[in-house]
Parts: structure tokens; C-alpha cells; sequence
């Protein structure tokens, strides 16, 4: 053994085992607002994701699905093995998925799921494939989740939802967290929904009849949806102020538009943060089905007016998004 060798051994003997310590936990483990309050948050939090709530008593969570199924003009609709009888409104057209394959589920409505606990911090739905939510292929891959919330289902904080997880012995296995309908801004600031999961979640709060809280007049949820919209930063809004413009599209604000994207050119920012509202967590990524993988590009190009994303690309300068046939496709690969 060289000398060197000997020496740098013996530095790290001298170093000895550290002694253990617990790593400082300063967040907020337990809530303080009162039980009203984390239901309020949670509804509150969900909106900002512009997903449709409606919080009704737990004996009208089937009228309410069939509302909402109707006015989203849902027809078809796919279900977990276990979901509650009680829940599906009569004359509804509902398959039941027994491991409905990925083009199947594509062609189907909407899909209605349970969830194990919701976080009002966050306004965030966690799934972990019980009987009532079904697999995760069933929540991503439809264009449309309508999801059933137990008031006694929401806590305040993710700490309290983790507590719960681990007390019902579900901590382990693959989790879905769900805040929002799925969209990401990658591309030039421009809001694309429906990519990683459902364009559309409608979340049905059901409350105990003796909270004499549930509210199921459909039109006043309509109207503060509207009114949550009218606050949403589109493409052509000012930056500045986050004050929808008039006539988002028009030429003054596309203008303004395009200046910001010059001015992002200059600074060498090639994209911006993904916005993905809705992500799987504790074994997401290696564990993920690859069902939603099938169907995702077709809807990808809905979106962008039935062009696919492979024959376009973001031009750097002010003119948006042009044609360019020499461009060579991006290849897609899949684990």
C-alpha cells in the first residue's frame, strides 16, 4: 500500500461515524382551520385549476353526476369495479373497466372515479387504484374525470394526506396526484390542456346532510366558474398586470405577444417550466401505463387545429408558429 494511499485511508478513519440526527422539520405538519374552512380552501384551491366543483349532500351525488354528465354532453362512461351503486344516476351509460385496453378507454366520455384524500393547500385529489378509483389508466387516458370527494376526505395539509396514506397502510404503493385539469406551458407561454391526462375534471364535494353547507344549484357554480375564467391569463394578455385583454387574439395583443417573445429570444430562454397539473408521484415515470401514450397525440392535435406537433415548429421570431418541411420530426421514445 502506497504511502499516499495509506495516508488518505487513515484521514477518513480519523472521521469516524457520524452521529445520528434527525433533519430539522419546520413545516406545518397539522392544520388549524376549522372543519368548514378546509372544505372552503379545497374548493377555493380546485377552482384556481379551473376544474368545475359542485358541493352537494351526499344523497344528490347521483343527480349531480348526471347534470354534470349532461352538461359536459358525456354519454359514455367508464367506472371502476367498485364504485358505489349509489352513485350512477339511472339511464346512465356506464363499462365498467376490466382492463379496457387503450383505444377503448379513448373512446369513451369521461370516466367517474373516487379518490383515498384530498389536500385543501393545494387543492390537490390524491388516487391509489382502490376498488372506488381504479386503475390510472382509467383517470388519464378519457377526455373527461369526474371525481366524488368526501368531505371527511379532505385535510388541510399534504403532511395530514401522507399521515392518512400511511395509516391506511396505501403509502406504498403507486400514487396519482391530481391538481386540475392536465395542461402544460412549455411551448411559447401558449396553455395546452389534455396532454398528460383529462382536458376537463369536474370534482363533486359531497357533505353530510347535517352540515347544511351543500349547495347544488348548478347555475351559480356555471356563473363562478365564469367569473374564475375571467381572471385566467391567456395568450395576448398583458404580462404585467394579468388582466385578460379584449380580444385576446386580435392584432394589438398578439403584437404585444410576440414582443415578449422576441425579448425571451434575446435572453436565450428556450421554453419555460412545465406547467403538467396533473403528475404521479412515489413510483411515477418506470410504473406509469402506457396507455395514455397511445392516444395522447391525437389530442395534442385538437388542440393546434388538427396539425400534427411533429410538422410544426416555433419560429424565434415574431410571426408564431410556422410550416417547415424540412424540419425533421421529433421521434418519440418510449420506455
Amino acid at each position: 500500500m502506497t504511502d499516499a494511499r495509506t495516508e488518505i485511508l487513515a484521514r477518513i478513519e480519523a472521521i469516524g461515524v457520524p452521529a445520528e440526527s434527525t433533519p430539522p422539520r419546520a413545516y406545518r405538519s397539522k392544520g388549524s382551520l376549522e372543519r368548514g374552512a378546509v372544505v372552503e380552501r379545497f374548493i377555493e384551491r380546485v377552482r384556481d385549476y379551473r376544474a368545475t366543483v359542485h358541493r352537494v349532500e351526499t344523497t344528490a351525488v347521483s343527480t349531480t353526476i348526471a347534470a354534470c354528465c349532461a352538461e359536459q354532453h358525456a354519454r359514455r362512461l367508464g367506472i371502476p369495479p367498485g364504485l358505489p351503486a349509489g352513485w350512477l344516476p339511472a339511464g346512465l351509460d356506464t363499462v365498467v373497466d376490466h382492463g379496457l385496453a387503450p383505444r377503448e378507454l379513448d373512446a369513451l366520455d369521461g370516466a367517474i372515479t373516487g379518490c383515498t384524500v384530498a389536500v385543501a393547500e393545494s387543492g390537490t385529489i390524491v388516487l391509489t387504484a382502490a376498488p372506488h378509483e381504479g386503475r390510472r389508466a382509467l383517470t388519464l387516458v378519457p377526455d373527461l374525470h369526474v371525481c366524488v370527494v368526501s368531505e371527511d376526505q379532505i385535510v388541510e395539509l399534504l403532511p395530514e394526506a401522507i399521515e392518512r396514506l400511511v395509516r391506511d397502510d396505501r403509502h406504498r404503493l403507486p400514487l396519482t396526484l391530481i391538481s386540475g385539469p392536465s395542461a402544460t406551458s412549455d411551448i411559447e407561454l401558449a396553455r395546452v390542456e389534455g396532454v398528460h391526462g383529462p382536458r376537463r375534471l369536474v370534482v363533486i364535494v359531497a357533505v353530510s346532510v347535517q352540515s347544511g353547507e351543500a349547495d347544488v344549484d348548478l347555475e351559480t357554480t356555471a356563473a363562478s366558474d365564469s367569473r374564475r375564467d375571467a381572471g385566467v391569463v391567456h395568450v395576448g394578455d398583458r404580462l404585467d398586470d394579468r388582466e385578460p385583454e379584449p380580444d385576446a387574439t386580435g392584432g394589438e395583443s398578439l403584437k404585444r405577444f410576440e414582443e415578449t417573445l422576441e425579448l425571451a429570444g434575446r435572453n436565450q430562454r428556450t421554453g419555460v417550466g412545465d406547467g403538467k397539473n396533473s403528475a404521479s408521484g412515489l413510483g411515477a415515470g418506470s410504473d406509469l401505463e402506457p396507455a395514455a401514450g397511445e392516444v395522447v397525440p391525437d389530442r395534442v392535435r385538437n388542440e393546434v387545429g388538427g396539425e400534427s406537433l411533429e410538422q410544426l415548429r416555433v419560429a424565434a421570431r415574431p410571426r408564431g408558429l410556422e410550416h417547415d418541411d424540412a424540419f425533421e420530426p421529433a421521434r418519440v421514445v418510449t420506455s
